[in-house]
């Protein structure tokens, strides 16, 4: 078993998932200015609906220099977008047209009661949440200057070998959107942020070897459970 391999089993599970999760309110409390920050930024870069996956990108480096360095690192940002940046667009690009088509037949079925539209539909919106479970980790992966091959393998086999663990992540997420939404305007200053920071603090142990996270600087965030640097 690979490195790699191991890391997964032993870091990255449902007890992990709940850690990352309780971190994030930390994050927001100890992290306001900067929270504000990527979320804007976050938000206006995500406008033309299609860039979501560079802006998402982005947003997940920011997080990790700040995770890093107590500050977000600009040039860094600028760095792994311009390097991931196709690839970002390209695969956050599938899953919003994914997520249209299958959305369009959901609304057909409604409509119609027809059942391929019901089925299609259905379909459309399974395969779009296994896409989101394994792009999650992937955009992780090249925030921290991993290789988009080695990326998406490690993302996929994360998310196979702990689908419990996955799942309670996309279902985390969700509430925290939930619980922004509720609060209106802090879905544009604070989700974007914070949902970044529990996908870095949780996943970045599948790509930094487990002696850089225990080596590293405690977390400057407050959450010393995943202290450590991006990697690469």
């Amino acid at each position: 078993m690979s490195d790699t391999e191991t890391d997964i089993d032993t870091d990255v599970g449902i007890e992990a998932v709940h850690g990352a999760f309780s971190a994030s309110f930390r994050f927001v409390a100890q992290n306001a200015l900067s929270v504000v920050g990527v979320s804007l930024a976050w938000t206006l870069a995500s406008l033309p609906l299609v860039t979501v996956g560079p802006a998402t990108l982005g947003a997940y480096a920011a997080v990790a220099s700040l995770r890093e360095q107590g500050s977000v690192d600009v040039g860094a940002v600028r760095e792994t977008v311009r390097d991931h940046g196709i690839n970002a667009l390209l695969l956050g690009g599938v899953v919003v047209l994914l997520a249209g088509i299958s959305v369009l037949y959901v609304a057909q079925f409604v409509r119609t009661e027809a059942a391929i539209a019901g089925v299609l539909g259905v379909a459309g919106l399974y395969v779009t949440v296994h896409l989101v479970l394994v792009l999650v980790p992937t955009f992780v992966g090249l925030a921290v200057g991993v290789p988009l091959a080695e990326a998406v393998r490690t993302s996929y086999r994360w998310t196979i070998s702990h689908s419990v663990a996955a799942l309670s992540m996309l279902l985390l997420t969700g509430l925290l959107l939930v619980l922004s939404l509720a609060l209106t305007v802090a879905f544009v200053l604070v989700f974007p942020a914070v949902a970044a920071w529990f996908h870095t603090t949780l996943l970045e142990p599948l790509f930094v070897p487990e002696g850089e996270l225990v080596s590293g600087a405690e977390d400057r965030s407050g959450s010393a459970e995943y202290a450590g640097p991006r990697g690469g």
